[in-house]
């Protein structure tokens, strides 16, 4: 089996196993960027996705990879690099940018609003 095709069947098992919402917006737009037989290279859309799935999916994916591939495999999440360059490029378009303009935060509305004195208390049953 191709590892395109493995991966395919890695999304599809992710997708039965995860709430749609998580799937939809974290793995569905993920790709394959490279195989060297040990280590799966897996692009995302950007760095938020990136730690998303190294900290929530990483053992799972390679657990799934192992199985389909019989054999060990490990999965690096990394931002697509046409990505991660328009970002960095907003960023300087946005540190640049002179039309910027700072509205003061008004502190003083923080006691009216939340009224941090006011306790409230119900009784138990």
């Amino acid at each position: 089996m191709n590892i395109e095709s493995a991966w395919q069947s890695v999304l599809g098992q992710l997708q039965m196993e995860m709430p749609r919402a998580s799937f939809d917006t974290w793995v569905r737009d993920t790709q394959v960027d490279s195989f060297d037989g040990k280590v799966l290279t897996v692009s995302v859309r950007n760095a938020y996705a990136r730690d998303w799935l190294e900290s929530r999916l990483t053992s799972t994916v390679s657990r799934l990879l192992a199985g389909i591939l019989n054999q060990p495999v490990q999965v690096r999440f990394v931002v697509l690099e046409s990505e991660l360059g328009e970002e960095l490029e907003s960023q300087e378009e946005s540190e640049t940018d002179e039309d910027l303009e700072v509205e003061p935060v008004q502190w003083l509305d923080y006691d009216r609003i939340v009224q941090p004195h006011r306790q409230v208390v119900s009784r138990g049953i």
